[in-house]
């Protein structure tokens, strides 16, 4: 784990190269600068508490200049960013300096360094919070099946990158917390039935490709509204917002339509067919809390039972005589 985030910070840096050599080179400017146009203070003459407080500031402009490097990809937000954070950095660096040593000479590069680079800094940082708000709302809207009201990142899948179950527990409660609405709303959970095949006779890394590749499939084929989250293992939930059972039924059949014509293709060309299974339940029969459970154990029946999807409670079966 140590080993891949290490790759990636230094991959990040490697990207972002001109960056880091320009920040070292604008360094040994700012010091070449202050040696030859300066003496240093004498010992008593130095205030601690100013150096420690002015140079740590510098020193934590840097560091979020370094991880805004490491984080984001090149271009235009980026660029803002690093430029906006680097003059702050020279102009409190440049105080920090002023602690330790006195100018012999007004020079026109010290008061620049000195007056300049702060407000312009803040400036390009400003602007560049205006270009990452727009960016940010184009991002949302790409993230919207993946994330309704709120964002979490701690509750993402990391095979593919849409929420775990936790976080449709949370969006759940939230939405029985609010007014109720007059229309129903529908889970739906599909299973994939023949994934533990793929799986041993390819092995898990190409697992995890299917499964990345069939959610970018199914959230094709989702409404703006709804949200789509793993499971477990290769099953997925995906709840439907003000949608009745028979309008979940619909969409239930469609997604499981795609899963079938899905071809997927390993590495080695193998081509390889999947099929699904779906159960459903409904606000219309089932309280908004329940709804993972219920959806649960129709699942079970439907594996039992070898239907393609249940959307109702089947006579005879229950959790007790259903196996998982």
């Amino acid at each position: 784990m140590f080993k891949q985030l290490s790759l990636s910070w230094l991959g990040s840096l490697a990207q972002h190269h001109r960056w880091i050599l320009g920040s070292c080179y604008l360094v040994v400017m700012q010091l070449t600068v202050n040696i030859l146009q300066t003496t240093v203070k004498t010992w008593a003459q130095l205030d601690w508490w100013d150096i420690a407080g002015e140079g740590g500031a510098a020193l934590l402009v840097y560091a979020w200049f370094l991880m805004l490097v490491v984080s984001r990809p090149a271009g235009k937000v980026t660029n803002l960013f690093a430029a906006g954070f680097l003059l702050l950095f020279v102009g409190m660096f440049q105080d920090a300096l002023d602690e330790v040593l006195v100018m012999k000479n007004q020079h026109a590069l010290h008061n620049f360094l000195e007056s300049l680079t702060l407000p312009v800094g803040m400036l390009l940082l400003t602007f560049g919070m205006y270009c990452w708000r727009n960016e940010q709302r184009v991002i949302a809207h790409q993230l919207k099946k993946r994330e309704q009201i709120f964002r979490s990142h701690t509750s993402v899948d990391g095979v593919t990158q849409v929420h775990r179950t936790s976080y449709l527990k949370k969006y759940l409660a939230l939405l029985d917390r609010q007014a109720p609405s007059q229309k129903p709303h529908s889970l739906v959970l599909i299973d994939i039935c023949n994934f533990s095949t793929i799986n041993r006779k390819h092995g898990a890394s190409e697992g995890d490709r299917l499964l990345l590749a069939l959610v970018e499939l199914l959230i094709l084929n989702l409404r703006e509204q709804d949200l789509i989250c793993r499971y477990a293992g290769d099953r997925f939930a995906i709840l439907l917002a003000e949608t009745s059972s028979k309008g979940a039924r619909d969409i239930a059949q469609d997604l499981l339509s795609v899963v079938a014509a899905f071809a997927f293709h390993t590495r080695n060309g193998t081509r390889c067919k999947i099929r699904g299974r779906a159960a459903i339940a409904c606000t219309t029969d089932t309280e908004l809390s329940q709804l993972m459970e219920k959806a649960g154990v129709r699942l079970k029946v439907a594996k039992a039972s070898g239907q393609e999807i249940v959307w109702e409670d089947v006579a005879g079966l229950s959790t007790e005589s259903v196996a998982v």
